[in-house]
């Protein structure tokens, strides 16, 4: 997601249980520095935070197709002066700063743990296994029932306080 694109979201129509709906695919490399691409479903709550964050930048109006979407900082705190996509350090750093203010131990969480909750949530859910492959970019469903025995089932104190802290920050 740091290095998301504009051109990477693409309007596109999903057909399930014969019902058909309007909504957004997101592009992305693969796990790591894979050159394989993969498109995936954008949910409407990320593109209406996509939008938000855009109009609140003051960016939406100007963005361009290979622009990324989150961009760093530059020195002069004036985000229209560099269209530099975030690191991934920063990335990480402000995961762990948001854990400590949520009261969750910053050394028990990073980004991939979010991986780790959309897996275990989506089996939970009852999603096939199949999907969640996918999901993950695993080659293998081997690897995906490997990945899963390892994360369903197991209590993680931190990823559960992550989830409810998540829960009640988005009904709000």
């Amino acid at each position: 997601m740091a290095r998301l694109q504009w051109r990477d979201i693409e309007p596109a129509t999903f057909v399930e249980n014969g019902i058909t709906r309007a909504g957004y695919t997101w592009r992305f490399f693969g796990k790591g520095h894979s050159t394989q691409e993969a498109r995936n479903e954008l949910p409407a709550p990320a593109y209406q935070a996509i939008i938000e964050w855009l109009q609140i930048s003051g960016w939406l109006t100007t963005i361009e197709s290979g622009d990324p979407i989150f961009i760093g900082v530059p020195p002069s705190g004036n985000l229209l002066d560099q269209h530099k996509p975030l690191s991934n350090s920063s990335i990480e750093r402000a995961c762990k700063v948001y854990a400590k203010k949520a009261g969750i131990d910053p050394q028990k969480i990073c980004v991939h743990s979010f991986r780790h909750t959309s897996a275990r949530e989506h089996a939970a859910a009852g999603a096939d296994w199949r999907v969640i492959q996918r999901l993950l970019g695993h080659q293998s469903l081997q690897t995906t029932g490997l990945y899963l025995e390892v994360l369903v089932g197991q209590a993680d104190p931190t990823a559960s306080l992550l989830e409810q802290r998540l829960q009640a920050v988005m009904s709000k």
